[in-house]
């Protein structure tokens, strides 16, 4: 079946492939936009309980200041979350 199509045409295809590949990649990182903008900027001071909007935030090397500061536990020191309790959620 492969070798009832001219060489010309197989010679074609490995030439386009490549060719039509590298051209949708370049159109890809062309089409990229240069920058990216936050429209909103939360922290979670206590871990997965209710986010605290802000209008700025300092970057530190486990973070941003301010965000993930507590966890909740039950009394036996397992950790929690709005998995296991809904009325985590609402924590602030």
């Amino acid at each position: 079946m492969l070798l009832d199509v001219p060489q010309e045409w197989f010679a074609l295809a490995l030439v386009a492939a490549p060719l039509l590949v590298t051209l949708c990649f370049v159109r890809r990182i062309a089409n990229r936009p240069d920058h990216a903008q936050a429209v909103n900027l939360f922290v979670y001071p206590i871990k997965s309980c209710a986010e605290v909007a802000v209008q700025s935030a300092t970057a530190t090397p486990r973070g941003f200041e301010g965000d993930r500061l507590f966890q909740c536990t039950d009394k036996h020191g397992k950790y929690c979350t709005p998995r296991d309790d809904d009325k985590a959620r609402l924590f602030k």
